[in-house]
């Protein structure tokens, strides 16, 4: 079979479709696109990263005091744990998202001659 060309009034008409599509949906970039989906999306992320650290750390805290019946020891213990992994996962989180290469933080600024 051989491939034909489409007729030009099929291109035109390809041609206006795509230009319509185009100005019916803009872009989502900017002030209302995807930026701001993405700063909320990560703002859950961060908040659920912590809360789900403390969790899991207050479930193994509460899990061993009634094991060896040390209430509330490990459990205060664990609580601290968790919000300090919690903490450090949104501070981890937060480089990414502000794009800060940990490697290359470290390295002293490159002078110019």
């Amino acid at each position: 079979m051989s491939e034909r060309e489409p007729p030009s009034p099929l291109k035109d008409l390809g041609a206006r479709l795509d230009k319509a599509r185009a100005e019916a949906s803009p872009p989502l970039a900017g002030e209302h696109g995807t930026e701001r989906a993405s700063g909320l999306s990560a703002g859950f992320q961060v908040a659920t990263e912590l809360v789900v650290a403390m969790m899991v750390a207050v479930a193994i805290g509460w899990f061993l005091d009634d094991w060896l019946e040390t209430r509330p020891l490990f459990l205060l213990i664990f609580f601290f744990v968790g919000a300090g992994a919690g903490a450090l996962n949104v501070y981890r989180r937060a480089q990414q998202i502000i794009g800060v290469d940990s490697e290359h933080s470290a390295k002293p600024p490159e002078q110019k001659d």
